[in-house]
């Protein structure tokens, strides 16, 4: 029996990798368990780092990297991480999460301008391996109301758009949906890890003029045809989505899943959660450099681009441990130094002194402290 030993598995034409997730076996004609990339992160929604989201009227994030655009109207949404999948049975994988985007208030008239989509962005330096080349995405969904509904790549200056349909053929049943195409040889499309290089994304509704022709490249910023259902015409309506992959090539292979930590790590190149909504988290360790300010050097996992870190501004949320004391930070905190791989967290305190030089603690103090570093686009 000969063996075969080898550090990188590329595809024929060199362009996109090969990811090993399970024990190799031959059948005679091909090796099992190799998968082509997936270039949508997280594609089965495990990571949802601000929780579910409620009450959207107009554009926020709930799975990490899906970002919601609601614009004219009236419709508010949310956007939750529901324990709803495809069973093994269908999808030959075992997925625990959808993304699920739940109507509260509908949308009883779609206006010419008035549209509802959830958008994935590939990185320009990770688009780079599919411009101008044919793909392949991939994905199920189960929807309330039945009919068109439709999907649509676009680039990032939002001026070349592919518009394509599917078909929920049973109410609020999984069915899967594959589409194939070349991506855009006209245009501009960008290839740095700055920028956005492609969007992929999925309509409830769109008016007028954001309608198009289904499968065809065009000039113009198109979310759906106008043979789109009025998917968020009902407070009951929902649209749900799993197993998501964008693929490299004319085919979809079965959807797996990279080991949770991969994913974790994935996804904390764009955004992360320091605190995750916990009491008695540890922000870090830090010198006073007076008798009431501390400055504690945070780091995080780097990030794409420097980072906008947001927080819930509450010194009440925060406490400081030094020596056997401990106090509330009451008075202000900053987020200061901020660069890719961390930040300096300064609080001051309260009603207490400690000594310059000495070391403190700082921590949560209740679960409505937040701090969230992004680095999405």
């Amino acid at each position: 029996m000969s063996t075969l030993k080898t550090n990188t598995i590329t595809t024929v034409d060199g362009t996109g990798s090969l990811t090993v997730d399970r024990p190799l076996a031959g059948d005679g004609n091909a090796l099992v368990g190799i998968s082509p990339r997936n270039f949508i992160i997280d594609g089965d929604f495990t990571i949802f780092p601000e929780g579910n989201i409620t009450a959207i009227a107009n554009s926020a994030y709930g799975a990490a990297l899906w970002e919601n655009f609601d614009v004219g109207g009236e419709l508010v949404h949310d956007v939750d991480q529901l324990a709803d999948a495809p069973t093994v049975g269908q999808s030959k994988h075992s997925s625990t999460y959808c993304m699920s985007i739940d109507v509260t208030t509908a949308e009883s008239a779609v206006a010419a301008g008035d549209f509802q989509v959830i958008e994935y962005k590939v990185t320009g330096s990770d688009f780079a391996q599919l411009h101008q080349q044919q793909v392949t995405l991939s994905f199920w969904h189960k929807h309330t109301k039945t009919g068109t509904f439709c999907g649509y790549f676009m680039n990032s200056a939002e001026n070349r758009s592919y518009v394509y349909e599917y078909t929920q053929s049973s109410a609020d049943t999984w069915e899967q949906h594959t589409e194939t195409l070349t991506l855009d040889t006209s245009g501009t499309w960008l290839l740095t890890e700055a920028d956005i290089g492609l969007r992929v994304g999925f309509c409830m509704y769109g008016g007028s003029t954001f309608q198009g022709t289904a499968d065809s490249w065009e000039g113009a910023k198109d979310y759906c045809t106008s043979n789109q259902v009025a998917g968020a015409d009902s407070a009951s309506n929902f649209c749900k989505f799993s197993q998501v992959g964008l693929y490299l090539g004319g085919s979809a292979p079965i959807f797996t899943s990279p080991p949770i930590s991969t994913v974790v790590d994935q996804v904390g190149y764009y955004v992360e959660e320091l605190l995750g909504g916990d009491a008695d988290q540890i922000i870090g360790t830090g010198l006073f450099v007076s008798t009431t300010l501390l400055r504690v050097s945070v780091p995080f996992k780097k990030k794409r681009v420097v980072p906008t870190i947001t927080n819930d501004g509450t010194g009440s949320n925060y406490a400081v441990i030094w020596q056997s004391s401990e106090s509330l930070a009451t008075n202000t905190f900053t987020l200061t130094n901020i660069g890719p791989t961390g930040f300096d967290f300064r609080t001051t305190l309260s009603g207490a002194t400690s000594t310059a030089g000495y070391a403190g603690v700082a921590r949560s103090n209740n679960a409505s402290a937040y701090i969230l570093i992004d680095a999405r686009h």
